[in-house]
């Protein structure tokens, strides 16, 4: 699952993402995570899905990569999100 949040603006770098949510594997199995992306002004633009440990270490790495960073990371008790990445500018 992915889907932009209505009304909250997408950044320019918005396809750099696209590439790295296209390249999560779909058979993975185990737990559902829930990711959200943040837009240069702090909003979250971006959600989706990933499934698996396997799955979740492609997809930080990926993202840190980018220069993104998880605001989420050691939080073993996440609410509504398992991970929120924002670019380091």
């Amino acid at each position: 699952m992915e889907r932009y949040v209505e009304g909250v603006t997408r950044p320019e770098w918005d396809d750099r993402v696209s590439k790295v949510i296209a390249k999560i594997p779909t058979d993975s199995g185990g737990n559902t995570m829930l990711w959200a992306v943040r837009n240069d002004d702090g909003e979250i633009y971006r959600e989706f899905t990933s499934t698996g440990m396997g799955s979740m270490f492609k997809v930080v790495g990926a993202m840190q990569k980018l220069d993104f960073t998880d605001e989420l990371e050691g939080n073993f008790s996440p609410n509504k999100y398992d991970g929120i990445f924002r670019r380091d500018k």
